[in-house]
């Protein structure tokens, strides 16, 4: 159920930024936050982790990823290591500590509403933001089929809902009559849909806001601009352990009283979870 590092979209990208050397600045920028970085040698909260029963899965996910990360160059291409853009809905500060890192699909229902919700009035910001870059990052991350299967669901969803929110209630209904075409098999929409999200993360060196961005691999929202794991994340949760992973990182707020949305009945029905 580990989070994997194998691309669910292993294509070439065609935009040739994708493929040159990292900038100057790029560098530059790089080496100051190694150097601000305030992750140990060590990961700490890996071992903090470790033999925490509310942390089990977690620290499976954290030790992972952490295992792996240094590594990540010599195995995958620059062109599978693109970073996204997640615009103004990247990050949120949590604590005087951490921020959480947003991978879309993952907390979308829980940590973002706990946020929402909670006694202070922070919202989502770029991750760039001065707030976020000065703050260790914590993110979550879940079996990748199940995140690829919720990210089609969120997509899809977006999609309507955009539609609706500008007027075109036709295309709206356009779009949700496509999920019930007699020749399609499940099979088929998942196969149409994993098209669309290819075409989509193939255009330029860095995936764009986007409905297709749900679902696209967990570990390219970990990239930063270089193609390597973001130096400020210090800890990875599972999306099934968010309450804990969460008062961890020094939510003042209480996780259990968030005001979590049940999944809408027009999801449940084309896009079952299980």
């Amino acid at each position: 159920d580990q989070m994997t590092f194998v691309p669910v979209i292993n294509v070439p990208r065609e935009d040739p930024v994708a493929q040159r050397q990292p900038s100057p600045t790029q560098n530059l920028r790089r080496a100051t936050v190694q150097q601000q970085s305030p992750i140990p040698e060590t990961n700490s909260a890996c071992e903090r982790m470790e033999g925490d029963l509310q942390f089990s899965i977690s620290y499976r996910q954290c030790s992972s990823v952490w295992r792996k990360k240094s590594s990540l160059s010599s195995v995958f291409t620059r062109q599978q290591r693109y970073n996204t853009d997640q615009g103004e809905y990247g990050a949120a500060v949590i604590s005087d500590e951490y921020a959480f890192l947003h991978v879309w699909a993952n907390g979308d229902r829980t940590v973002i509403k706990a946020l929402e919700g909670g006694p202070g009035e922070e919202v989502q910001r770029r991750r760039d933001f001065s707030e976020i870059r000065k703050r260790k990052l914590f993110t979550l991350v879940q079996n990748p089929i199940h995140h690829f299967f919720e990210g089609w669901a969120l997509a899809e969803m977006k999609m309507v809902q955009e539609a609706r929110e500008r007027g075109h209630d036709d295309l709206a209904s356009k779009i949700i009559a496509s999920w019930e075409t007699p020749e399609k098999s499940y099979d088929d929409r998942v196969s149409e849909f994993l098209d669309e999200v290819i075409n989509y993360a193939s255009k330029a060196a860095t995936a764009g806001i986007s409905p297709y961005m749900h679902a696209l691999p967990q570990s390219n929202f970990l990239m930063d601009d270089v193609g390597e794991i973001d130096a400020n994340i210090a800890a990875i949760g599972d999306v099934n352990e968010w309450e804990a992973i969460l008062t961890y990182t020094g939510y003042q707020g209480d996780p259990s009283e968030a005001d979590i949305d049940e999944m809408p009945m027009l999801q449940a029905k084309y896009f079952p979870s299980e």
